[in-house]
């Protein structure tokens, strides 16, 4: 009797351990899949795909991807600059949106500065874009992003330097300089 009942505490046992395989937030199953339709197996455990439902504030949606605290539609949405694509929510690596995966960019007009896709010094971009590398503005006659005054384009397309120094501060060097030789003089 003794026997009986221990196998069919096992047997349940084994059961229940092997239905939350695959499930969302558990393992997934052997073969790379998930149990349920709505979920993708992302970096070995079970996701709720973008776009599919979940459960307010969940935590359980795939990477880039957030369930609202509260609201009518609770689903699984990309972040800003990503896109659902089969569940996944993926970036293209145009310019103002973050930097793909493997932190490449769209193309070779635009470079990844702090995981964000921007306009290399020197090449085009539209009116009033922000989407300019750091330390230079898109400059409305040649519609190129350029680098401000004592920055210069890298061949990698970011800008580099040292900001130049104010009017004052170049007053007080000199002054000092002065201050200094004069003093210093037989």
């Amino acid at each position: 009797m003794q026997a009986i009942l221990l196998v069919t505490v096992f047997s349940c046992l084994l059961a229940a351990a092997a239905a939350a395989i695959g499930d969302v937030g558990e393992a997934c199953k052997d073969d790379g899949t998930c149990t349920d339709p709505t979920s993708v197996c992302e970096s070995n455990t079970c996701k709720i795909k973008a776009g599919a439902t979940c459960t307010a504030g969940s935590t359980s949606c795939v990477s880039h991807s957030t369930c609202p605290a509260t609201g009518a539609s609770v689903t699984c949405g990309c972040d800003t600059g990503y896109t659902a694509l089969t569940g996944v929510c993926t970036t293209s690596g145009a310019a103002g949106e973050a930097c793909k995966a493997d932190g490449s960019c769209a193309d070779a007009t635009v470079v990844c500065e702090s995981s964000m896709c921007k306009i290399k010094a020197g090449q085009t971009c539209t009116s009033g874009s922000t989407n300019c590398v750091s330390q230079s503005t898109c400059v409305t006659g040649t519609l190129k992003c350029t680098c401000g005054t004592g920055y210069t384009a890298q061949t990698s397309g970011l800008c580099s330097g040292v900001a130049p120094q104010s009017v004052s501060s170049w007053l007080l060097t000199g002054s000092i300089i002065t201050f200094l030789v004069t003093f210093s003089l037989p």
